[in-house]
């Protein structure tokens, strides 16, 4: 009883969370103008400037999941989740990845909350639960995002010193979490 009690809990917060964070997102994406949301756009859109980065994000991803023997299936499927963001960043923009974060916050609250299919932990995209699988795209989406902004500003000495913890991040979610 006592378990089932404390693991409510622990749901409810992380619902919690992931309302707030859904809702703070929502306002923060409001605030940006039409002008720099089709600057954010036209940037990632552009190859000369968004690709490099893109491979050194991906050097890194890479070095990680070597360094911490990560199961080989799903470190596919991090690369594959990866890859799919940044690809939809070069041909929708920032716009296709801060749309992209929105859907899939609204699917890990409908996937968590859905008791009957035990919150979305019986349910598997591939090696991972439907739920992991969704935190993975919404974090690998929020980082490319700031990738975009930090682009934006040519400011991004920053971002690179929070890719690699990042990606701990992800690997810690696929190997801890419940």
């Amino acid at each position: 009883k006592s378990k089932d009690r404390l693991e409510k809990l622990h749901h409810n917060r992380s619902m919690g969370h992931i309302k707030n964070a859904m809702n703070l997102f929502k306002e923060a994406n409001k605030k940006l103008d039409a002008k720099t949301k089709k600057d954010l756009d036209d940037l990632a859109k552009n190859p000369e400037k968004f690709k490099p980065s893109r491979k050194e994000a991906f050097e890194i991803l890479k070095n990680e999941i070597i360094e911490n023997d990560m199961d080989p299936e799903k470190a596919v499927e991090v690369v594959d989740a990866y890859n799919e963001q940044f690809d939809m960043a070069e041909t929708k923009g920032f716009s296709g990845i801060t749309d992209n974060i929105d859907k899939k916050l609204k699917e890990l609250i409908d996937k968590r909350s859905d008791l009957e299919r035990n919150r979305g932990r019986d349910e598997h995209h591939s090696p991972l639960e439907w739920w992991k699988w969704l935190i993975i795209i919404i974090i690998v989406c929020v980082s490319v995002g700031a990738l975009i902004a930090c682009l934006w500003w040519s400011g991004c000495s920053w971002i690179w010193n929070l890719i690699q913890p990042i990606i701990n991040l992800i690997i810690d979610i696929i190997r801890y979490g419940c």
